[in-house]
């Protein structure tokens, strides 16, 4: 279950008050708030989507913006294909564009290419096809990620990708809604703000999220 920033400020306060910085034991939950956007924004490299609106002239919501997920694991699915599972939901946007890059952890300028929905079979089917110029095709299934070849059995093998998603602006998302990251990093989250408000983590008051979740 994906967190909140009501989760994550509530961890971060009790953090906060018991340390011995007055400013930080002090805090509101709104500036909690913008610190957790900013590091969230940080994590995630998070870029402007204005460059996209311009280039495909497609009208879209606006406060959205791009950001990385690197490393993403891909794993074998059936005997030929292999799949990823998103790591966050990417805004709905026309031609599938909330999945907006899919490529190599090394080689981010070697994009993956998206299949139309329908084509799938036939892309994988054909030879000449599949290999599309030594490139890979996928295909976005809900929250899965399917290729038409099994990665994880190419020379070398690829387990990992970078994924750049479409979501909405952080500042977007009120106390209550899924934040747009993989359950792994709420624990960097809650780390990097403590590090700006000056406290140091205590291994006994380190927190557990998926203790925090299942509370």
């Amino acid at each position: 279950m994906a967190t909140t920033k009501y989760k994550i400020a509530e961890q971060i306060g009790r953090l906060a008050k018991g340390s011995d910085i007055p400013a930080a034991s002090s805090l509101k939950r709104q500036e909690i708030n913008e610190l957790v956007g900013q590091v969230i924004n940080q994590l995630l490299k998070v870029e402007s989507y204005k460059i996209l609106n311009e280039q495909t002239g497609d009208i879209v919501p606006h406060g959205l913006v791009i950001a990385t997920y690197d490393p993403v694991a891909v794993t074998a699915y059936k005997t030929n294909y292999s799949k990823a599972t998103l790591p966050a939901t990417p805004v709905r946007l026309p031609k599938g564009m909330g999945v907006y890059h899919i490529g190599g952890v090394n080689d981010p300028f070697n994009s993956h290419i998206p299949v139309p929905p329908g084509l799938f079979q036939m892309v994988s089917e054909e030879p000449l096809i599949s290999d599309l110029l030594g490139q890979y095709a996928y295909e976005v299934h809900g929250n899965e990620v399917i290729w038409t070849k099994n990665l994880t059995t190419e020379t070398p093998a690829i387990t990992e990708v970078m994924m750049r998603l479409v979501v909405m602006d952080i500042s977007e998302y009120d106390d209550f809604a899924p934040l747009p990251i993989p359950a792994d990093m709420e624990i960097d989250v809650i780390g990097g703000v403590l590090k700006i408000l000056g406290i140091k983590q205590q291994p006994d008051n380190k927190v557990d999220p998926v203790t925090e979740r299942n509370k």
